[in-house]
């Protein structure tokens, strides 16, 4: 899955409305993931990297507000309820709880495409600018490793050697904490807390999947550069 474009998981019950979905951001700059409501759903989205999720209300195991706020408490993911409900309460309390925007059942493609794009837009823009703020801090404060570095404009980690590679914004996290730690180890609760906005959870694999799609692409730079685990501890990048 590639990050250049936005991912939309999509939690839906009713498979007739998930394969609609599917279809309809295949032609678009989309990218879609279907998430299964009885799936570790954070977990689903950290490892796919979602941007937004359109949530039905009405789950078969679940009430959709439950999710939503689960989500929100956590972070500023993009969250669009679907519904075939009328009822205004139900809007509101979605509102209240956080939701960016409310489509109900049968929907216009057209329109919910559209709202997608100015609820990702939103999104897109905050996580540019957090980004953006932590690297100049970086540059300012802290040398970081000999062997790698980072170029924010392009999300792209550069090797001393020439090389450089692509990363998805969580892999770009990701390497800032190592090279600030240079030398020392970053703990699966820093990560958890700095990268996916929770606690950390011995139950969920999230930060040990994340950390294996960077050590692979640190690989790809041909560079003495690596990143160990640290028993007990965390992991670090070795200078």
């Amino acid at each position: 899955m590639s990050k250049d474009n936005p991912v939309i998981g999509i939690i839906d019950d009713d498979p007739f409305i998930v394969k609609i979905l599917c279809q309809l951001f295949e032609s678009t700059e989309f990218t879609s993931v279907v998430i299964n409501e009885n799936e570790d759903i954070e977990a689903a989205i950290d490892a796919s990297e979602v941007d937004l999720i359109l949530l039905d209300l009405n789950l078969q195991n679940h009430y959709g507000f439950e999710i939503a706020r689960q989500l929100r408490s956590r972070s500023d993911l993009g969250l669009i309820m679907l519904t075939g409900s009328k009822d205004q309460l139900d809007k509101l309390v979605g509102l209240e709880i956080g939701v960016d925007d409310y489509i109900l059942k049968p929907f216009d493609k057209r329109e919910l495409t559209a709202r997608c794009r100015n609820v990702l837009r939103r999104v897109l823009l905050s996580r540019a600018a957090r980004t953006a703020q932590k690297s100049n801090e970086m540059d300012q404060v802290l040398p970081g490793s000999p062997l790698l570095g980072l170029d924010a404009s392009h999300f792209r980690l550069k090797a001393a050697n020439g090389n450089s590679v692509k990363l998805s914004p969580h892999e770009f996290r990701l390497a800032e904490l190592l090279i600030k730690a240079a030398g020392s180890d970053v703990s699966r609760e820093q990560i958890s807390r700095e990268i996916f906005e929770r606690e950390w959870s011995p139950y969920t694999r999230s930060v040990d999947v994340l950390v294996s799609k960077l050590r692979k692409k640190v690989a790809e730079l041909g560079t003495e550069a690596e990143i160990i685990t640290v028993r007990g501890k965390g992991y670090q990048l070795l200078k």
